[in-house]
């Protein structure tokens, strides 16, 4: 077993982001390449570039970070990190990123913003259990 974890600890390294990181590096990203990066691929970014701080022997070897997510997915963070508006709604937070940036709604999501809201009830996690056994309730009475 031991000899298993050598193994792995000589193979896999780790590390983490803050929030604040994470915005820092949406920002660079996007001013120095014109990249809308999301915060997903932001924590990867970040920790990519610790490692690489922390062995600077690892920039000869080639990296790839594979963005997963669309920027989109998350308007307050990106109108943080690159200093835009927040919008009263998600849908005006991302109006003011794509009149910023010029990066276009993708047409799934410009599709949904004309369809009407179906959910509306935020719960919070202490309450999760309780809105649950109440919302079978409904079905037995």
């Amino acid at each position: 077993m031991k000899k298993n974890l050598n193994v792995f600890k000589a193979n896999f390294s780790g590390a983490y982001v803050n929030d604040e990181e994470t915005k820092a590096i949406i920002e660079q990203v996007y001013n120095s390449y014109g990249y809308l990066m999301d915060p997903h691929t932001a924590v990867a970014m970040g920790a990519y570039m610790k490692e690489l701080e922390a062995h600077p022997e690892d920039g000869a070897r080639h990296t790839i970070i594979a963005s997963t997510a669309h920027p989109f997915k998350f308007p307050t963070p990106i109108c943080e990190a690159l200093d835009i508006k927040v919008g009263s709604t998600p849908y005006e937070s991302l109006d003011n990123i794509s009149a910023v940036t010029g990066v276009a709604f993708p047409k799934q999501l410009a599709a949904l913003k004309a369809k009407s809201l179906r959910f509306t009830k935020a719960i919070d996690k202490e309450n999760m259990k309780q809105e649950i056994l109440d919302f079978v309730d409904t079905f037995s009475k």
